[in-house]
């Protein structure tokens, strides 16, 4: 059986419901279609996210993707749709050398205007317990070879949301303008055919002829033919794009939260440190060592631990990958305890893994033209806080690669920052480089 429309998104998390939103909203007209092989929308890895979301970026092409995305969840949340947005900040706790490392991506910042504050040691007194030093005869410390803290960046325009209610706005206003959505079905293969026609020989499309995706076969055999392919598959766009000939840049590596109990005592205390923001939580804390960071979620009463492992932690695409629980106790509770003693001796009552899309080049996302197709993928764990960006920035790609009107160069973001709409593609990519990274 095959199925036709105008254009065919696959992928139902953050980037492909806001890009399916975008895409409706600009032409309304036409037959717009977004399938996803999970059962509901945002089921995947954006549901496994820690969903955090931060605009402490020192290139401005970051800023531009990150700043106008939070100021539109803002903007969402004061309109009456609740996205579960807590403003509770970032706050990176730096070593004498990480500090100094960071003076220039810090600069930066300023320059383009971002809320920022930095923290002394009297200023950190205030998250309860903290360890700012260690004596130099701690044999524990000595092995991790953890530093003391002499520095806290706090970014208060950084914080978290929640991943379903996102997914679910974008769903909601791309079905009441009269998009079509189709969960549970899972694509088997991209069809790639002679643009120009199939003239009846064997193999086609041959190596003269040129080639345009022109839809998807699904796993039951069926089959969806569209003008337009948007794809938004996140970890599984090499599954798809790899067979055809074509290069994403992106490798699928695992990542791990664990979820301690703060109801009572000394980790209750911490959750509810005061003095950094409205909510009256303790910020977002990212620890020197290792990136090992600490989420606190109020609304559960728990932390919520992560880390950002790189060497040592495989590229391989896992479907159902699952947390270790000898990670969290000889990787990270040795240095989470040291920083925060309150943790010592605690056990995750929960864990669970997702994986990140990562950019191999640049650790930036792509949002490129294939053969007649569009890719948004590679955005390297930072896709629920450029979402709606990069949403809009395929909705523009479509305007300007698919339907050819070159004049529309640049696309503007949800607060006036504008950028070249071809500047996270493959060929014309412009991004400056990253400072600051966890």
């Amino acid at each position: 059986m095959v199925h036709r429309c105008d254009i065919l998104v696959i992928g139902g998390g953050a980037l492909g419901l806001a890009s399916a939103h975008y895409l409706k909203a600009s032409h309304p007209k036409l037959d717009i279609l977004l399938i996803d092989r999970m059962p509901g929308a945002g089921q995947g890895n954006t549901a496994k996210s820690a969903a955090m979301i931060r605009n402490t970026f020192s290139s401005q092409t970051n800023l531009a993707l990150t700043d106008s995305t939070i100021d539109f969840f803002i903007e969402v949340e004061r309109s009456g749709f609740p996205l579960g947005l807590e403003l509770m900040g970032y706050l990176w706790l730096m070593t004498e050398g990480q500090a100094k490392a960071n003076n220039a991506a810090i600069a930066q910042m300023r320059n383009h205007q971002i809320p920022l504050r930095l923290l002394d040691g009297d200023d950190l007194r205030a998250v309860p317990q903290l360890r700012t030093s260690f004596s130099a005869d701690d044999p524990e410390a000595a092995v991790m070879g953890l530093e003391g803290i002499t520095l806290g960046l706090f970014g208060p325009k950084c914080g978290a949301i929640e991943p379903d209610r996102l997914v679910q706005y974008y769903e909601q206003r791309f079905l009441a303008a009269g998009g079509r959505v189709r969960y549970g079905a899972a694509v088997a293969s991209l069809l790639l055919e002679p643009s120009g026609g199939a003239v009846g020989l064997p193999g086609e499309p041959l190596v003269w002829q040129d080639k345009r995706i022109t839809g998807a076969k699904l796993a039951d055999g069926s089959a969806i033919m569209a003008q337009t392919v948007v794809l938004c598959t996140g970890t599984w766009a090499n599954q798809l794009l790899d067979p055809l000939g074509v290069d994403c840049h992106m490798k699928p590596k695992t990542r791990q939260l664990f979820s301690i109990p703060a109801s009572e005592g000394s980790l209750a205390q911490l959750l509810h440190t005061r003095g950094f923001n409205d909510l009256q939580v303790v910020p977002f804390l990212i620890l020197p060592r290792s990136g090992i960071y600490v989420k606190p979620v109020a609304r559960e009463r728990h932390f919520w631990i992560g880390c950002s492992d790189g060497l040592g932690r495989a590229y391989a695409l896992e479907d159902d990958p699952q947390a270790e629980e000898g990670f969290f106790n000889y990787s990270l509770s040795p240095v989470l305890s040291a920083y925060l003693p309150q943790f010592a001796g605690q056990r995750p009552d929960r864990m669970w893994a997702g994986q990140y899309a990562y950019s191999t080049i640049d650790r930036n996302p792509f949002v490129f033209a294939e053969a007649g197709a569009l890719v948004a993928t590679g955005d390297s764990g930072s896709g629920i806080m450029k979402a709606d960006a990069i949403g809009r920035m395929v909705a523009a790609l479509y305007d300007y690669e698919i339907l050819g009107e070159k004049a529309a160069d640049h696309v503007e973001l949800f607060n006036g920052r504008t950028l070249p709409v071809d500047c996270l593609s493959l060929t014309n990519r412009s991004v400056q480089p990253e400072r600051f990274v966890i």
